[in-house]
């Protein structure tokens, strides 16, 4: 990102985000058509300010307007880190195509030390970016129409509208008839949703983000957010009256983005979100969206599903500076902290061996 004239580089917390403010951060997003996704609206960052004292946004003037905005957590040495951290699917500037900044720059003005991203868009990648890896967030583009949709994949042999009949077959069936709803205001979904997230991480062995009580409180917070431009999705797939599945999205003006989601482990057999995910695909257009966002992930099933895809850079950029001498001679202690002990315990079963072996 090349450096541009700036008046000047004003930061504020998140709450502090008045109206006037707002309406000029909506109208940069929806003049870039890179930032469709609904984490770039305003709302998502304020959602997570809610609940966060660590969320700020740097507001960057021209010599006559706003000319762009940048959303960060402020982590640790530092570090600006994505809104929500894990949570986020998209980072990046709020801005015009054309808008170029000169990062350390921005980073120097925001008292930060370095920015770490993990879905940042490409087009914003800096070129001095460290431990640099391009993913793609894989999407399903649905502005031919869903019967077009339909046909390609047919083509390709996927075979999975052959698979989504047949579920919907069996579950009608053995269950009951087959329901879906795209949005549900009732937030007794939305926990019985977090109980499946949760187990599910359990029996994976993996950190549950979901019982953070600061993550419930932002899902919380979405799932009633209702407006033109953006809005929480808490999507059901029933049959008869079973609940079988639950996702909660994001929305924009155009694009669903896939988001948290689980079912219910007593009717696995019938793989319940995938049909759920189906459901979601051939309701976007009644919907007025035409693009299903998949999020960034290594499942077989969204390579499946996908006709497009959206490149993204995960890395970091880092402002030579005392806090980042202090980071990396802290990650340096960390390392030789770790090869000691390790060095020492080789060392003690090296002799504990040899005392045996003397004996």
């Amino acid at each position: 990102m090349p450096s541009v004239p700036l008046h000047r580089i004003l930061v504020i917390k998140g709450g502090e985000l008045g109206a006037d403010l707002v309406g000029r951060w909506r109208a940069l997003q929806a003049a870039n058509p890179m930032l469709t996704s609904p984490f770039f609206a305003p709302e998502y960052t304020q959602a997570v300010a809610e609940v966060r004292d660590d969320v700020e946004v740097a507001v960057i003037e021209g010599e006559r307007e706003i000319e762009a905005f940048f959303p960060f957590q402020r982590g640790r040495y530092a570090t600006a880190e994505p809104v929500g951290g894990r949570l986020s699917d998209y980072q990046g500037l709020i801005c015009r195509p054309d808008f170029t900044v000169e990062v350390c720059e921005l980073l120097r003005a925001c008292r930060l030390s370095a920015w770490d991203f993990t879905h940042l868009l490409v087009a914003q990648a800096p070129l001095n970016t460290l431990d640099r890896k391009d993913i793609r967030s894989p999407i399903i583009d649905l502005s031919n129409g869903y019967e077009a949709y339909v046909r390609a994949i047919e083509d390709d042999g996927r075979g999975l509208m052959k698979r989504y009949a047949y579920l919907n077959r069996k579950l009608a069936r053995d269950l009951g008839p087959v329901r879906f709803v795209p949005h549900s205001a009732d937030p007794a979904i939305l926990s019985r949703l977090l109980e499946w997230k949760t187990d599910q991480q359990r029996r994976r062995n993996r950190h549950d983000v979901f019982a953070l009580p600061w993550v419930r409180a932002v899902l919380s917070q979405l799932h009633g957010e209702q407006a033109e431009a953006f809005g929480g999705m808490l999507s059901a797939l029933y049959a008869g009256d079973h609940l079988l599945a639950a996702h909660l999205g994001l929305r924009s003006r155009r694009v669903w983005h896939y988001w948290v989601t689980c079912y219910d482990r007593r009717w696995a057999q019938y793989s319940p979100g995938l049909v759920m995910l189906l459901c979601m695909v051939a309701s976007a257009a009644s919907l007025g969206l035409s693009v299903i966002d998949l999020g960034y992930g290594e499942h077989e099933y969204k390579w499946r599903l996908m006709n497009a895809a959206v490149p993204l850079v995960r890395g970091r950029v880092e402002r030579w500076c005392v806090v980042t001498m202090a980071r990396q001679l802290a990650c340096a202690t960390r390392i030789a902290s770790s090869q000691t002990r390790e060095w020492l315990t080789r060392t003690r079963v090296w002799r504990t061996a040899k005392g045996l072996r003397d004996r």
